[in-house]
């Protein structure tokens, strides 16, 4: 039997992985200006699809790193900014979709993300009003996965600089 609060197993340090994460915190933070926000991005992305562009889900469905439904989402999106969520490969189109969707139809969820104090106080927010998880404990695997991308960005702020998004 698994912790309901386990965290997802992250690869080895030199995985693409890390320079995906790094480009998505860089991308959030030229929007926000917020560690706090990006972090709990950052932290939606790696849950929903471990920051790959082309992952679909729920039933082939859902896509791309938040895991935008098509309809009624992903086409909103298409409509109002140009950007395809089922094809888009760059991060900082990625975070644009998104938000873009906090700016519109997301609201609710962009003020109680920015009203956070604590990267784990955000990544619930945005767990809860973006993402809309329903799995058990989400929320707090969320928390947690945010406190852990708190650490690793204080840890590895060189590597982050030097990964902008794209």
């Amino acid at each position: 039997m698994t912790d309901a609060l386990t965290l997802p197993v992250w690869p080895p340090a030199g995985n693409i992985f890390f320079n995906r994460a790094a480009q998505t915190f860089n991308a959030w933070m030229s929007l926000v200006r917020s560690d706090t926000f990006a972090i709990a991005m950052v932290t939606q992305a790696e849950f929903e699809s471990a920051f790959t562009w082309y992952a679909v889900g729920d039933h082939d469905q859902a896509f791309s790193f938040y895991q935008w439904h098509w309809n009624p989402r992903g086409i909103d999106i298409l409509v109002d900014t140009g950007i395809d969520v089922r094809k888009e490969q760059s991060i900082k189109r990625i975070v644009a979709a998104a938000w873009w969707e906090l700016n519109t139809v997301e609201k609710k969820a962009r003020d109680a993300i920015a009203a956070a104090t604590t990267p784990y106080d955000a990544s619930v927010a945005a767990c809860v009003l973006f993402e809309g998880a329903g799995a058990l404990n989400a929320t707090a695997r969320r928390g947690l996965g945010a406190n852990r991308w708190a650490l690793w960005f204080a840890d590895n702020s060189a590597f982050v600089a030097a990964n902008p998004a794209q």
